[in-house]
């Protein structure tokens, strides 16, 4: 979701408050289990962790793994930076 929500503005535009409808439609099955646990602010939270588990998993995992690294070396900045957008 992380990746699929900061974009889909720009891919619907016309769409009121899409963001925060598909959030909303994708923690509706987690609500029975967050019992008085606000669910929004828990998800808006994880989201710069999620950025850091993406760069960390490209730098750890795929990129030493990989032949060719020219198409997915600037995964790693790319998420550092989203992180950085999130955190502030």
């Amino acid at each position: 979701m992380l990746l699929f929500l900061e974009e889909v503005e720009d891919y619907f535009p016309d769409e009121d408050d899409v963001r925060l409808r598909l959030r909303d439609a994708y923690l509706a099955p987690w609500r029975r289990y967050a019992g008085n646990v606000d669910i929004e602010r828990a998800f808006e939270i994880a989201q710069p962790l999620g950025a850091l588990h993406h760069a960390l998993t490209y730098y750890r995992f795929v990129l030493p793994h990989m032949e060719s690294k020219w198409e997915m070396e600037l995964m790693v900045p790319f998420y550092l930076k989203m992180l950085l957008r999130l955190a502030a």
